[in-house]
């Protein structure tokens, strides 16, 4: 999202609430009262976030990323392309949860590829739009 919303520490996990005026976002600063923290930013004035969000042409897709013995793995790089393409649209590593959340296109088809110390992983799906509300969709990966 960008400064002022998004600074140079750890803001990967953001969710806009029903009536499209808050952002509530985890981060991780320091001197903070635990290891992530929620706060609210207040985004009515914007109208790209707080006007047709629930219309929107983009979903919202978290990766969760476990080992073995079902134990979160920070640090997991994930690449996600256009199916049938080989450009990379996006990448990013999981937190400290073994979280990843990003937004893209719906109606598409994707694949991604999942990597970390030991391990690698592909996987694809398709991104439909929700008959009401926003989309979202979670991909559980599992090494």
């Amino acid at each position: 999202l960008g400064y002022p919303i998004n600074t140079v520490n750890e803001e990967s996990t953001f969710s806009l609430t029903s009536d499209n005026k808050t952002l509530l976002i985890a981060a991780e600063y320091e001197n903070t009262f635990g290891e992530r923290d929620i706060y609210t930013i207040d985004v009515s004035n914007y109208d790209l976030l707080s006007t047709g969000y629930n219309k929107s042409s983009y979903g919202s897709v978290t990766f969760e990323v476990f080992n073995k013995k079902d134990k979160p793995q920070k640090g997991t790089e994930i690449w996600i392309y256009y199916d049938n393409y080989d450009e990379v649209i996006l990448k990013g590593k999981t937190d400290s949860n073994g979280l990843m959340t990003i937004n893209l296109p719906l109606n598409r088809a994707y694949k991604i590829k999942a990597r970390s110390t030991k391990n690698y992983k592909e996987d694809k799906f398709i991104l439909y739009p929700a008959e009401e509300g926003e989309t979202f969709m979670k991909r559980i990966i599992k090494f």
